[in-house]
């Protein structure tokens, strides 16, 4: 039976108020960066003036758009009189996780030319997923219209050949093989530099990335891990219970998907200034 859902409390959110003080000021730090012209030269310059450098500020500054809108999203909710209710807070976390991520790791390497390497990485990544997007559409568009469908087709062909000439002439110019892998997040988290500044931090990055996605795809193992849970009952192969949020498990979960956030603004600006 689906209820209405119970209010159970109230949830003390002030440890996370500092971080969010902390992303306000460095993204008003970052507007501040880019509205004044730097006299001397610094990362950011280097890397635009080079192959492929344009990708990683533009990539970096899309995926940082997305994190700080979800970002704001659930402090928004938060405050609202909808608060921590038991799955939209999580879906939020996730996409301001997932994309802190890939900005953070595309501006992680202290060598310009792996940076680059790195967001072209990414982009062939985002193509190939929208071509194979297409690629999926285009039988259903066929049917009974099958004039339009293939000048479609020729199209979208046209177009990806154009972008993967581009993109192959410049992964050939910084060393990559063509197609490049894009990254495997789980892989990748742990060797972010953030990540390695604690004894088991790249484990417990790894480990938030998986409750996130679990809880993301509504999978209950993930649910009952984050959760509370009262007027428990059996019932044929298994129980009813009602769930509410644990607030540690919150508190921790939104801490750590802060840490990275931050991790990726303060990348941008160490990037973006001398």
């Amino acid at each position: 039976m689906i209820d209405d859902a119970i209010s159970t409390g109230t949830t003390d959110l002030t440890s996370l108020a500092p971080q969010w003080q902390l992303l306000d000021s460095g993204y008003r730090t970052l507007q501040s960066v880019g509205a004044r012209p730097s006299p001397i030269f610094h990362a950011r310059m280097f890397d635009e003036a080079q192959i492929a450098g344009h990708r990683v500020y533009m990539s970096v500054e899309r995926f940082l758009a997305i994190a700080r809108d979800n970002h704001r999203a659930l402090v928004s909710l938060l405050g609202s009189a909808h608060g921590l209710s038991l799955s939209a807070p999580w879906n939020l976390l996730r996409a301001t996780f997932e994309a802190s991520f890939y900005a953070a790791w595309i501006l992680d390497p202290e060598d310009g030319i792996e940076r680059r390497q790195r967001a072209l990485r990414v982009e062939v990544m985002d193509e190939r997923e929208h071509a194979l997007y297409y690629k999926d559409l285009l039988p259903v568009l066929d049917e009974g219209n099958e004039g339009d469908a293939s000048l479609l087709q020729r199209e979208f062909a046209k177009a990806a050949a154009r972008n993967e000439a581009v993109y192959r002439r410049e992964a050939v110019e910084m060393g990559l093989s063509y197609p490049p892998a894009g990254p495997k997040i789980l892989e990748e988290l742990s060797r972010l530099s953030c990540a390695r500044d604690g004894e088991h931090e790249g484990v417990m990055f790894q480990a938030i990335w998986k409750a996130l996605s679990g809880l993301a795809h509504c999978r209950i193992g993930a649910y009952l891990r984050a959760s509370d849970k009262s007027a428990s009952r059996s019932v044929p192969g298994g129980f009813h219970a009602v769930l509410s949020v644990n607030d540690d498990y919150f508190l921790s979960i939104a801490g750590a998907v802060n840490t990275l956030h931050l991790e990726a603004v303060q990348l941008l600006l160490r990037r973006s200034q001398p």
